[in-house]
């Protein structure tokens, strides 16, 4: 059988190797991982960054919302105060008006009522005298 080798590693190479090795990790570390990380770090940060800003906005969104339906709100709450306002004072205005002509008409109504009678009565004076005038024209006719 033949000998198994023996192997004897050469100082000078493996400390070599060992210099080739930690260059290589360190320009990967320097030109890779490094900027890799800056630009995850980064990426995280903006994203991150972005959910808070929005998070900002949508509750500053909601408050905004609150307040533009508490001034709708109002405006509706005084529009419907200013409409009953109105129809108030138009019902009132209409009472009055009312009031007025009911009154102009029972004016109107007693004052027609007070000349009709009045003409009645000078109609019915006149007729008595024209009455008084042709019976006595009548009974002077008879007796002549």
């Amino acid at each position: 059988m033949s000998a198994v080798p023996v192997l004897n590693p050469d100082p000078t190479v493996i400390a070599v190797q060992g210099v080739i090795f930690l260059t290589a990790v360190m320009i990967v570390k320097k030109f890779f991982i490094e900027p890799y990380r800056k630009i995850k770090s980064a990426r995280t940060k903006m994203t991150t960054g972005a959910v808070a800003a929005s998070e900002e906005i949508f509750l500053k969104n909601q408050h905004t919302t609150k307040t533009i339906e508490g001034h709708i709100q109002g405006a509706v709450n005084d529009a419907r105060a200013q409409a009953d306002a109105i129809r108030k004072a138009a019902l009132q205005q209409q009472q009055q008006a009312q009031e007025t002509a009911k009154a102009e008409a029972e004016s109107l109504k007693r004052s027609y009522r007070e000349k009709i009678n009045s003409e009645f009565a000078t109609a019915e004076a006149q007729m008595s005298s024209l009455v008084k005038t042709a019976t006595s024209q009548v009974v002077s006719k008879l007796l002549n």
